[in-house]
């Protein structure tokens, strides 16, 4: 009979001390999470629409450059802009490898997209008057020539 209680007693103490520790162990995971979410900025992460930028050379186009561009965005900075930012980001990457004559696609090579992301980033920033964009990152950059353009449509 003592042992019959004895057993009752061990498994009442086993139960509640579980339930204590799971208890104990959940209320820690969710203070870490809550930590976490208030230490990390609000970033939001969009994708512009891809983009041809024609290459010119010697008065006529020699082919076309294919890029598509993610951007980062403070979650936090004014919504109340005139003009979607994805136009400034857009605007200002055709603008920049338009204008880059470091590509030269007769003789290829290595293209710096560090220092692309990098300037597009200052150029909205600057054009915005506000650190909005965070960081750009690069989807997709293709070069075609015009003949294979030709070839697909």
């Amino acid at each position: 009979m003592v042992k019959l209680v004895l057993v009752g007693v061990w498994a009442c103490l086993m139960t509640l001390a579980s339930s204590y520790g799971a208890s104990y162990w959940k209320a820690s995971q969710e203070k870490a999470a809550a930590a976490v979410a208030q230490a990390s900025p609000n970033v939001e992460y969009k994708k512009t629409k891809e983009f041809n930028v024609p290459k010119i050379a010697d008065g006529a186009i020699q082919g076309y450059i294919i890029a598509q561009l993610s951007y980062s965005v403070d979650s936090s900075a004014p919504k109340n802009l005139a003009t979607p930012l994805e136009a400034f980001l857009l605007d200002e990457a055709f603008r920049y490898i338009y204008a880059d004559d470091s590509m030269d696609f007769n003789n290829m090579k290595k293209y710096d997209l560090q220092k692309l992301t990098k300037t597009l980033v200052q150029n909205v920033n600057t054009r915005l008057n506000a650190n909005v964009v965070k960081e750009v990152l690069i989807q997709e950059f293709n070069y075609m020539t015009r003949s294979d353009m030709k070839k697909q449509m």
